[in-house]
């Protein structure tokens, strides 16, 4: 089941998926195995995990100039390439392995979209909740655990990968590998959240740490009882950002709209398209048209991704973007 290493080295895609027993890194029994897995040598096993192998930077507190949102200040801890490597291949390795229905982050054919998508239907009450700084919370005794005790590999091995995977006992907020590795680090916890759905009579969902329920009626004690079951794995819920919808009202569930049974864009994401086709108008500095072009054509496709009626000024944006391109590279010819 192992995918392999072609002759350039490159390694063969397959979207198959199968039950975790049947993962590559399931009862790995010695470093040695699990060195030539990951393709690097036994003494990286030591010598990469650690501070050293990270990048650390914060990103500031950012007010967007024309949404006027805050994005809160977070610290990043980033891992340099020759650990991303590792990252990158135990990500490839878990992600073949099969998840419950629930799970719609950092697997393929679902998103914030299918997340949301789960929760349409428009007479229903919907729950939303946050999980508090989720990864600094997703202990290294939580990682080491799930290659332990579910993936069932060798004491020294669990240590290892658990070293690998880990920053400062806890998982790096920049890894690529970190959304999906929460998850199964937490799997017993969210398997409960979704027992409790069933339950109540509702539906459970959750991208990363973005939790929500829906259904005819959302038990009065709901919230209560999601902390309880957070308590338990060592988390907290982050109680400002919990949200109750009535049946029937528009309702934002990861970044998205939910509106008579369809997905809408967020009013603020359509005004900042507008201010920023508005600002592109009163402009004839070309840098500054491709910068601002760039801009609307990204959140122009993340729009229509969510709903089609943003299709064709897409389109038509990125034919605009593609002729500032062309007059900013004239301009740059002429000076």
């Amino acid at each position: 089941m192992c995918a392999q290493k072609t002759k350039v080295g490159a390694v063969r895609a397959s979207h198959q998926r199968y039950p975790i027993s049947q993962c590559c890194l399931y009862k790995i029994g010695s470093r040695s195995r699990l060195a030539d897995l990951l393709y690097i040598e036994k003494v990286d096993l030591v010598t990469l995990p650690g501070e050293r192998s990270y990048k650390v930077f914060t990103l500031p507190e950012k007010r967007d100039e024309f949404s006027g949102k805050i994005k809160k200040k977070r610290i990043v801890q980033d891992p340099k390439r020759p650990l991303r490597r590792v990252h990158d291949r135990i990500l490839y390795l878990l992600n073949k392995i099969e998840l419950p229905e629930y799970v719609h982050a950092a697997v393929k054919g679902r998103s914030y979209r299918s997340n949301a998508a789960a929760h349409t239907t428009a007479a229903h009450e919907v729950l939303t909740l946050d999980i508090k700084s989720f990864y600094p919370s997703v202990s290294y005794l939580l990682v080491r655990e799930f290659f332990r005790y579910k993936m069932k590999c060798a004491s020294d091995v669990a240590t290892t990968l658990a070293d690998l995977c880990t920053y400062k006992g806890a998982l790096p907020t920049g890894s690529p590998l970190s959304p999906l590795l929460s998850y199964f680090a937490c799997g017993d916890m969210f398997d409960e959240l979704n027992r409790l759905a069933v339950e109540c009579g509702l539906k459970f969902t959750c991208y990363v740490d973005d939790l929500t329920f829906s259904g005819e009626k959302i038990p009065g004690d709901l919230e209560s009882r999601v902390k309880s079951v957070l308590r338990r794995y060592g988390h907290r819920l982050a109680v400002d950002k919990t949200i109750r919808y009535r049946p029937h009202s528009p309702k934002s569930v990861t970044g998205c709209i939910l509106h008579n049974g369809a997905i809408h864009v967020p009013h603020s994401r359509f005004r900042k398209a507008r201010m920023l086709a508005a600002a592109i108008a009163t402009t004839d500095d070309p840098a500054l048209t491709h910068k601002l072009y760039e801009r609307l054509a990204g959140l122009l496709g993340e729009a229509a991704y969510l709903d089609g009626r943003f299709t064709s000024w897409k389109e038509d944006t990125a034919r605009l973007l593609k002729l500032a391109t062309q007059k900013l590279g004239a301009a740059k010819e002429a000076t």
